[in-house]
């Protein structure tokens, strides 16, 4: 399984990714964004990626898988952000120096 780092999903910007939905239909969308937020803390980076898609899933929030080679295939919370885009918001724990 990968690891869930930021330098590996903004990488993805501008590429498809596959979203399994909870009927097991795959859905494309777009990696729109992938941003860092500020959360004060040397010991945690948080970010999230932004998606948009033409094909709403049937479920607004809940875990989906993603699908695309170079992420493998994690298990991850989507949140609507309005009719075509859902976020991922992601905490991991940076690197001891």
């Amino acid at each position: 399984m990968n690891e869930l780092k930021y330098d590996t999903f903004k990488k993805l910007e501008g590429q498809q990714v596959e979203v399994c939905d909870a009927n097991g239909q795959q859905v494309p969308m777009k990696v729109k964004t992938v941003d860092k937020y500020d959360m004060q803390s040397s010991q945690w980076l948080g970010w999230s990626m932004l998606l948009e898609t033409d094909q709403p899933l049937s479920v607004a929030d809940g875990s989906y898988q993603l699908k695309h080679p170079t992420i493998g295939e994690p298990l991850l919370h989507l949140s609507a952000k309005g009719e075509a885009y859902y976020e991922i918001v992601v905490t991991e724990a940076c690197d001891a120096e």
